[in-house]
């Protein structure tokens, strides 16, 4: 995969780009490729005079599709495993650089095939929630119940709209209309833009019939969609879903097939920093992030993980985090000063309710995440060094 001497001699020098890579597209993209475009780190948005420059230069190419990524965003993307972004600027052709610099700030990050086991198995669960809500969907409609399968199937399909969009065009497009999220993702999947196409000519497609099913979601009775329609629309979501998973399982594949090609060389794990030795040059996002790594370990002793349930902390008593052990902490204090303002009267139930209160002023103490007070502290001054 190589683009022609005469597009790359227009993206040269183009303003505010660091990197521009390339990709493969599919067969039924009918596109030869898709050039990805990083900013300058210090660019945040995507200039005016870069767009204009970009759509004159791409506008009446055929052969070529084009992203723009700001450099902040590509990096959280890539450290949140999405896909699109491990193809890019891991796996991908680098055609431009606008400075040495430029060409290793990705290369501290590596993916193996432990890391493509984890993308995938969140994927899967994906997946999954897209079965269990078709499986609501049809329940539902074997009960003649025909507003709230409209809005399964609007959910479903807008879900998978939005996994395919990330892995293959980089982000999500913010919308809750179906169709728009058709018109978003056609060009890389041109498959997903005529899917849910009716047959009869001049009818509105089904796409459209349940966008306008979840815009009246609030009126039970004014909805387009038959038995029938519902059936199709059923089939056609089957089918997007194994669209989508074949989709996602090739660049997968295509991943896992770079890393077997790379053999034996080894870059630094991945989200983990540079190796001492190494003379990549790390961010200041990235020297901010190890020093806190290192404070973690230092701190954070007052709350363990429960054994059994992840989800939990234990101090003496359970709590779902720092927020809920302030709580705590709180309540027992309203508790004593409630006590306190009551004459010590034992009685059956608490025969000494001095001893009580102070007791329980020892807990409150204990409960105290002084550690996770100073650690914070810590935080606060590392993020506000110049």
């Amino acid at each position: 995969m190589e683009a022609t001497p005469q597009i790359l001699s227009k993206l040269n020098s183009l303003p505010q780009v660091q990197l521009i890579y390339q990709l493969k597209l599919d067969r039924n993209a009918n596109r030869e490729s898709l050039f990805i475009f990083i900013l300058d780190k210090n660019c945040a948005l995507v200039p005016k005079e870069l767009s204009l420059k970009l759509e004159n230069i791409f506008g009446n190419e055929t052969d070529y599709l084009y992203r723009v990524f700001p450099l902040e965003y590509a990096r959280q993307q890539l450290m949140g495993y999405n896909l699109f972004f491990v193809r890019a600027c891991l796996f991908g052709q680098r055609v431009y650089s606008s400075s040495n610099e430029g060409t290793d700030l990705f290369n501290q990050c590596s993916v193996e095939s432990e890391q493509l086991k984890i993308i995938h198995q969140a994927f899967n669960k994906e997946l999954e929630r897209v079965g269990n809500l078709l499986e609501g969907a049809i329940y539902l409609l074997e009960q003649e119940n025909f507003l709230q399968p409209a809005l399964l199937f609007h959910q479903t399909i807008k879900l998978l709209f939005l996994k395919v969009s990330l892995f293959m065009k980089g982000e999500a497009y913010p919308s809750h209309s179906l169709k728009e999220q058709q018109q978003f993702i056609k060009a890389y999947v041109p498959e997903l833009g005529f899917l849910f196409n009716t047959e009869v000519k001049h009818e509105p497609n089904l796409l459209e019939l349940l966008d306008e099913a979840y815009a009246n979601k609030a009126d039970e009775h004014n909805y387009l969609l038959s038995k029938t329609l519902f059936q199709k629309i059923h089939g056609n979501t089957v089918q997007m879903s194994a669209l989508v998973s074949k989709l996602f399982a090739d660049k997968l594949a295509e991943c896992q097939s770079h890393i077997q090609k790379r053999g034996t060389k080894k870059k630094t794990p991945f989200v983990q920093g540079n190796t001492p030795n190494s003379n990549i040059p790390l961010s200041e996002d990235d020297v901010a992030l190890n020093k806190i790594k290192a404070l973690v370990k230092e701190h954070f002793s007052t709350l363990k993980r429960y054994p059994t349930r992840k989800e939990l902390y234990a101090v003496n008593l359970l709590t779902d985090g720092y927020l809920g052990a302030s709580f705590m902490v709180s309540n027992l204090i309203k508790v004593c000063i409630m006590a306190l303002e009551v004459d010590f009267t034992p009685t059956r139930a608490v025969p000494e309710p001095e001893h009580n209160v102070r007791e329980v002023l020892g807990y409150i103490l204990d409960m105290i995440p002084y550690e996770e007070m100073e650690f914070l502290d810590k935080i606060r001054d590392l993020l506000s060094e110049p």
